[in-house]
């Protein structure tokens, strides 16, 4: 298609698709890299739902049944 333009809307849907592509790698290879990612990426956001805010450690521990440390350092490692 030589010669044709894309429109503003159609660039930011491009935008818009490539980035949920590339999310979805991401979420896929934290996951394959640091077991338990999944899991705490989940709980998390059930959390945050639940308590309309942002979930401590503590939180998020007591409720995966994980020890602190381990939480800690997950988040330490990856944005969850």
């Amino acid at each position: 298609m030589e010669g044709y333009e894309l429109t503003l809307e159609e660039a930011n849907e491009m935008y818009l698709q490539t980035r949920e592509r590339i999310k979805s790698i991401e979420e896929k290879a934290y996951g394959r890299l640091f077991p338990g990612y999944t899991e705490l990426k989940n709980e998390t956001e059930k959390l945050r739902k639940e308590q309309g805010n942002e979930p401590t450690d503590e939180d998020i521990a007591k409720s995966l049944g994980w020890p602190l440390e381990r939480v800690s350092s997950f988040k330490n490692l990856v944005k969850v």
